[in-house]
């Protein structure tokens, strides 16, 4: 019982590790900006970009007021080297030169998309809780 509780709580540890370490990212496209974060991905035209903020960690500004939060460059050992200043004025300079492209085009049909990011190898992660509270109250 013991081998099984240990390969649950590995398997669990090892999926939020991955999550955390090593998915969160920012694509830079022709057209948009690609956040894939912890549970969820955004999609972000160039035209809906506002502006990048890295009073906090890093976010991008877009249309409407609201943020989107950038985990992979927020002060976190994933930041792979770069600063969230560093990160922050590559996604600039992106920005900067694609949307004079886009300048000409007017397609409002495009917008801020967001959308929960889970696969099957995320129900690993479920069991930890369950294993954990059964310790807590000594059932494992």
């Amino acid at each position: 019982m013991d081998t099984i509780v240990l390969a649950v709580v590995l398997l669990s540890l090892a999926r939020l590790i991955w999550r955390a370490l090593g998915r969160p990212r920012v694509v830079i496209h022709e057209s948009a900006l690609q956040v894939i974060g912890l549970f969820d991905r955004y999609w972000i035209p160039l035209r809906c970009v506002r502006g990048v903020d890295t009073g906090h960690g890093l976010r991008i500004r877009i249309s409407g007021g609201d943020d989107v939060p950038v985990f992979a460059f927020s002060n976190s050992m994933i930041d792979r080297g770069k600063t969230v200043e560093a990160a922050a004025a590559e996604i600039r300079k992106a920005l900067a030169g694609r949307r004079a492209d886009q300048a000409a085009q007017t397609d409002q049909a495009e917008r801020v998309k967001r959308r929960i990011d889970w696969t099957w190898w995320d129900l690993a992660v479920i069991p930890l809780p369950v294993v954990l509270i059964s310790g807590v109250f000594g059932l494992v």
